[in-house]
């Protein structure tokens, strides 16, 4: 586990809404460094489940806990063990939703009808084309 003092810190969850992604939420840890101007990504984290977000206030003796942040969850709903279980990623691709068996068709597909194109190029074109 990695303990970073930064200037400031930022923590993004991200509600991922295509169909073919890794999972349904991630959840990004963000820092800029004391030192210099910079925004660095500490941690990603990925799940299928809504995440929780808490306040807790450390006293020196106790850790009080405030409620869950509005706009996550209530209270009501404190953490619960998942009952569900995570998709297996085994890829990068997998890891950022390019489905591996997806991206590979539409790369063969893209290479049958250009058969002279370099890979890079059948690359780029399936970008293009994702984009438009």
């Amino acid at each position: 586990m990695a303990v970073v003092k930064a200037r400031k810190i930022e923590v993004e969850i991200q509600e991922q809404a295509m169909p073919d992604a890794a999972a349904k939420w991630v959840v990004v840890l963000k820092y800029e460094p004391e030192e210099y101007l910079s925004t660095e990504i500490l941690s990603l984290a990925l799940t299928d489940e809504k995440p929780d977000v808490r306040h807790t206030i450390d006293t020196g003796n106790t850790v009080e806990d405030t409620g869950y942040v509005d706009g996550i969850r209530s209270i009501e709903t404190k953490m619960k063990p998942s009952l569900t279980k995570p998709k297996k990623i085994t890829t990068a691709r997998g890891l950022f939703g390019m489905d591996e068996g997806s991206y590979n068709k539409k790369i063969r597909k893209l290479a049958k009808e250009n058969p002279d194109l370099p890979y890079r190029e059948l690359e780029k074109k399936l970008r293009n084309a994702k984009s438009n």
